[in-house]
């Protein structure tokens, strides 16, 4: 027995390492390869991005605005027929110092009445709110 040698505690960790490294090392390289070419990209990402920054800048582009709309147009036939109808609802809580201007601002657009509903959804606590909507609502369409 004396020609068989066997590892000792101290060569153990060395066997080791030579037997992990042919797989770690061509993992680890593809990583680094992975990561330069993703940097690459970003750096790609980053210059042309202020290239087209610089651009806009430059010739002081600005988007184009495009509408598909058209105009309504006069129907006399039709009358206010050609306009749809159009339910209007105001949100309120016992709003004693803004109901006026809440309600005015929705009856000051320029729709035919008979082609918009204008609803105050108020469950007021105190009576004499309700009151003053309905009249501020009978003086501005004068039922």
């Amino acid at each position: 027995m004396e020609g068989l040698s066997f590892p000792t505690r101290s060569r153990a960790p060395a066997m080791t390492l030579q037997a992990k490294a042919p797989l770690i090392v061509p993992l680890l390289k593809l990583m680094v390869i992975v990561c330069l070419g993703m940097s690459i990209m970003l750096f790609v990402e980053r210059v042309y991005m202020g290239i087209v920054i610089s651009f806009i800048k430059l010739f002081k582009r600005r988007p184009e605005k495009r509408y598909k709309w058209e105009t309504m147009k006069e129907d006399v036939e039709l009358g206010n027929e050609a306009y749809p109808m159009v339910l209007v609802q105001i949100p309120m809580n016992n709003e004693k110092e803004v109901y006026q201007l809440s309600i005015g601002v929705a009856c000051g657009h320029s729709w035919p009445s008979d082609r918009i509903i204008i609803q105050v959804l108020d469950d007021p606590t105190d009576p004499t709110i309700k009151v003053r909507y309905q009249s501020h609502l009978q003086k501005l369409y004068k039922y």
